[in-house]
């Protein structure tokens, strides 16, 4: 895979509030980039798909950095004596792997299962649908 275009970081602030400053939303964007071209690679995906998986990747990385830009929500609540305690959005999984909906949204725009899987197994070469994922063979 070969990135052929790169985003912005107002294209990353389209889908995240963030008080992060541009250059370190542009090292979330490299990140992604990074990710992507290992994750990605031999796959032949759009250029429209590529840029959006970038995008929500680049959010997913501002979650990590800052603390801002997560959504919370109520997860209890006391009135005598007032108590509300509140979760975060990003979540660690089992495994360490710090996730967001930012990640998920990434990972339901992945037509290949790469990133789902990323870690998950030993690999072995499986060959995918082309018709419906593009050229593009599997190490799972």
């Amino acid at each position: 895979m070969s990135i052929n275009q790169t985003i912005s970081p107002d294209h990353v602030r389209e889908v995240i509030n963030t008080d992060l400053s541009s250059s370190n939303i542009e090292s979330a964007i490299a990140t992604a980039i990074t990710l992507m071209e290992d994750v990605f690679s031999g796959c032949a995906l759009s250029d429209n798909l590529q840029m959006e998986i970038m995008r929500y990747l680049a959010a997913h990385y501002v979650s990590i950095k800052d603390n801002s830009s997560r959504g919370s929500s109520i997860e209890s609540e006391k009135i005598g004596a007032t108590e509300v305690k509140y979760s975060s959005d990003t979540k660690t999984s089992r495994k360490g792997i710090t996730t967001s909906q930012w990640w998920d949204t990434a990972v339901s725009l992945d037509g290949t299962g790469r990133l789902l899987s990323r870690g998950s197994v030993p690999p072995k070469l499986v060959s995918l649908d082309l018709d419906r994922v593009g050229s593009c063979y599997e190490l799972v």
